[in-house]
């Protein structure tokens, strides 16, 4: 298993920003020591985001993503944005196969897998990464600023 950990900030609106964490994931991609499932870890919008990629197979990879969104706020604390969270994440559209889910202390988390079915290299995974981020950015900046935060 590799794990990397890259020091980019990104902020959606800024693909440069996009670009820089994609290069930077593909020039550990190339490294030919590279050792599977490969993890690594980046910041979007402010979120840590931590993706798993399995060693190709026949031609097929599995790209699993993954990040902790921040704890639901208590009503007490905070009752107007628990409501506006809770309204949000009701009416989110995701794709089939991405979900966010709250466990029993009320931490949001979002999670993605996605297998790649045609015959890929790493370079087409790293932009199914891309198209994944950018088929959630709304959701996700919809939900910005509503959570406590993960201590």
């Amino acid at each position: 298993m590799t794990q990397y950990q890259t020091d980019f900030q990104a902020d959606s609106a800024q693909l440069p920003a996009l670009y820089q964490i994609l290069e930077q994931a593909q020039k550990e991609i190339d490294n030919p020591t590279l050792q599977f499932p490969l993890i690594f870890s980046f910041i979007w919008d402010g979120i840590e985001f931590e993706c798993s990629i399995d060693k190709p197979r026949h031609g097929q990879s599995r790209l699993s993503l993954k990040a902790r969104l921040g704890y639901l706020p208590f009503s007490a604390e905070n009752p107007d944005g628990r409501r506006h969270m809770i309204a949000i994440l009701e009416q989110s559209r995701l794709r089939d196969h991405d979900q966010i889910t709250k466990d029993a202390q009320g931490l949001i988390s979002f999670s993605s897998l996605t297998d790649i079915a045609e015959p890929t290299d790493l370079h087409d995974i790293i932009k199914a990464l891309a198209i994944i981020l950018f088929s959630i950015e709304t959701t996700f900046s919809r939900l910005h600023g509503c959570f406590s935060p993960i201590s």
